[in-house]
């Protein structure tokens, strides 16, 4: 069943950007010890996550978010190798550069990123932003992808029925972004990579404040 496509949706894939536009996509990288595991084992990972996340099912349609009757594991593993000794934060921005997502499947990827280091590899998962945001995606990538767990199918109600609280909310949202807004700013000593017009920054964030919230909201 589909579910229809709400106004951020529609923003995010109309006025804003595209499928393609690698600005609009979010990714979660975890480092693994060891060698890359092979296309292989990726694909059963990601045939296994589909099974216990629907919602890793649907793409883009006419009617909204519907599953793919073709889905294929095979069109979201994505293998990267890096240099030598690269960083691993520039590894992963790289990485959801060079691999565009194809608009006609679900809009995410499983990348594999390795070579900057013979010990390790990472696991990044990347979705554009119309089809999951943040907690969206780190629901998935960490219960379905990283855990195993099982993740309920999307509610096709949900956008039909926002209340008028929430409608309020994004309203409001929507008129801050439209006004100037503050640089996001890193720590001192640190800067910005410029390429192409943008600017990328790695931040450091609390660990025992994310753990905190985490425990406090489930």
């Amino acid at each position: 069943m589909a579910v229809p496509l709400t106004g951020p949706d529609r923003l995010f894939l109309g006025e804003i950007g595209s499928a393609r536009d690698h600005r609009l996509h979010l990714a979660l990288a975890a480092r693994r010890p060891g060698p890359a595991p092979d296309s292989g084992e990726l694909r059963r990972l990601v045939a296994e996550s589909a099974a216990r996340a629907p919602v890793l099912t649907y793409r883009l349609a006419r009617g909204g978010w519907e599953p793919d009757p073709a889905f294929d594991p095979a069109c979201h593993v994505v293998e990267y190798r890096v240099a030598p000794g690269r960083d691993v934060g520039a590894a992963v921005v790289d990485a959801v550069r060079a691999n565009r997502l194809l608009p006609d499947h679900p809009l995410w990827s499983l990348m594999v990123v390795h070579g900057y280091a013979a010990d390790e590899h990472l696991l990044c998962y990347r979705a554009h932003h119309a089809f999951q945001d943040a907690v969206g995606a780190a629901r998935v990538a960490t219960r379905a992808v990283l855990l195993g767990r099982t993740v309920p199918a999307p509610d096709p109600d949900v956008a039909v029925r926002a209340p008028a609280g929430a409608r309020m909310r994004l309203l409001a949202t929507a008129a801050r972004l439209a006004a100037p807004s503050a640089r996001l700013r890193p720590p001192p000593g640190r800067t910005g990579r410029a390429r192409a017009g943008a600017r990328t920054f790695f931040l450091r964030l609390d660990l025992a404040a994310f753990r905190e919230i985490s425990a406090a909201t489930g």
